[in-house]
């Protein structure tokens, strides 16, 4: 539809519409838009009528039928339904729950207009519905509102719509729910990080680490994992194959004193190079084992480097970071 004319409407009188082309998927270009242009490129004008539907059953005897013109969009959905869709052309609404309360949706943090301006190839091919400024004022007050799974987006749209001659390596986010956990009775010794502050970690046994996440980001962990201001924790990686409880704590003590002891001697430390600890000390472990009893190690978690790198320069001063391991 080039234009509408709202007195139209309000008489029901047809309205002019231009149907695409078989197998048409694009719009034509916005210079390409006219009448004559649309006619040329084998669209066709159609007259749309305000028509009555069938009568429809509502409730016990009431009946009800629905008038309208018979139109509807030839895409509606909402931005986060289009996973992985490309489109060449996109309309949307963004606004503030202030401004119109009656609507039931808005956004609330930077991470969605960055998924938001991935669905198109430009940013030239993104329409806005509304009012500029508003708009404009939405998108300000949104992009200040970083979350936490902010970078782990950026990541992802870098990777899957940059042009690179290598083939992209999507890791996991460093933020995991106590639902992601598939593992369920698995004994183990663990490796947790705080989400709010990744210099701080954690080194314990469990026989349940579903259970001993939930007790940890729940303040019914250990004295060290109850502090509110380092909640919730990530589960970063877990080792599995011990046969009994003995053999977990004589490993979660010589995990952690190793960590300690060299944090003290390099004065910063990442969790990927404590889970390295871990990792050296079960292949030392496995060169006595047969293969049916070997320790596996399994990671879970990526720590994007920017944030560790600014996290490290304030680790030189402090102390304690890695904790003694819980017990059940």
């Amino acid at each position: 539809m080039l234009e509408l004319n709202e007195g139209q409407v309000r008489r029901r009188d047809n309205l002019q519409f231009f149907k695409g082309p078989a197998g048409c998927k694009e719009f034509p270009p916005l210079s390409e838009f006219t009448h004559d242009d649309l006619l040329e490129l084998g669209w066709k004008q159609v007259s749309v009528p305000f028509e009555s539907s069938q009568p429809k059953n509502i409730w016990q005897r009431l009946l009800g039928r629905r008038t309208q013109y018979g139109v509807r969009l030839r895409v509606a959905s909402t931005i986060h339904a289009c996973q992985g869709a490309t489109f060449g052309k996109l309309a949307t609404a963004v606004t503030s729950l202030s401004a119109h309360p009656d609507l039931n949706f808005t956004l609330w943090e930077a991470a969605q207009v960055v998924v938001l301006i991935s669905r198109t190839r430009g940013c030239s091919d993104m329409y806005f519905v509304g009012s500029p400024e508003e708009v404009v004022e939405q998108l300000l007050a949104v992009l200040c509102a970083t979350g936490r799974y902010l970078k782990h987006i950026q990541a992802l749209t870098q990777r899957l719509c940059g042009e690179m001659d290598q083939t992209p390596v999507l890791h996991r986010p460093p933020i995991f729910r106590p639902c992601d956990i598939v593992l369920d009775r698995v004994p183990a010794v663990y490796l947790l990080v705080s989400t709010r502050d990744i210099r701080c970690m954690y080194i314990g046994e469990t026989e349940n680490i579903r259970k001993r996440l939930n007790q940890h980001n729940s303040g019914q962990g250990s004295k060290y994992t109850n502090n509110a201001r380092l909640r919730p924790w990530a589960l970063f990686g877990y080792i599995v194959g011990f046969e009994n409880r003995t053999q977990r704590h004589l490993f979660e003590q010589t995990w952690k004193h190793r960590a300690m002891a060299d944090r003290n001697r390099q004065r910063r430390r990442r969790p990927t190079g404590v889970l390295q600890i871990g990792i050296d000390l079960v292949f030392a472990k496995n060169r006595n084992r047969d293969k049916h009893s070997k320790l596996v190690v399994q990671q879970c978690g990526e720590i994007l480097l920017e944030q560790q790198d600014a996290n490290d320069e304030q680790s030189r001063n402090d102390d304690h970071h890695i904790a003694e391991g819980g017990q059940l």
